[in-house]
């Protein structure tokens, strides 16, 4: 199989298992939340579902992930036993508070992972540069060996000629 076939093949692996991992964790992470009184602040652990999201090198994965996790954050607050002894406005804000984080998260992971792809592309560059270069030297090398014996005979040749 061509080396490029074998690579994407890896990649949509990869790229499905991400997506297994985001889709069990999040139903794992919204049962607890819907489990327990909205008081609990357990809606920021969908910041763990956006971050196992950002092992995937699809930016749409990690924005529907973000989104996915707030709709669920939010989903959670009519289907919860209640606030149990918080008050209302301390649950909004902690949902609200929640959902920030979720997409501070996705936001940032995404900028650094688009950084990271940047460095692997120069890095890259400057590999290939390096070979180039190599090549370039190689050659000037082999040419002024090649070259360096020629006016030798050519000299030895005229003076045998002259004799």
């Amino acid at each position: 199989m061509p080396r490029m076939a074998t690579t994407s093949l890896r990649a949509t692996r990869h790229e499905r298992r991400t997506l297994v991992s985001v889709v069990i964790f999040a139903a794992l992470v919204f049962v607890v939340d819907v489990l327990l009184p909205l008081g609990v602040a357990s809606g920021v652990l969908h910041v763990g579902v956006v971050l196992i999201a950002l092992r995937s090198t699809s930016e749409r994965m990690v924005l529907g992930t973000a989104i996915a996790c707030s709709l669920l954050t939010l989903l959670d607050m009519p289907l919860s036993p209640g606030p149990g002894l918080t008050e209302w406005w301390k649950v909004i804000v902690n949902r609200g508070l929640s959902i920030f984080v979720i997409w501070v998260t996705a936001i940032l992971g995404r900028q650094r992972n688009r950084a990271a792809e940047a460095q692997r592309r120069h890095l890259s560059e400057l590999a290939h540069l390096g070979r180039v270069k190599t090549a370039e030297c190689l050659a000037g090398a082999l040419a002024h060996e090649l070259n360096q014996p020629l006016p030798a005979v050519a000299l030895q040749a005229e003076v045998a000629r002259q004799r």
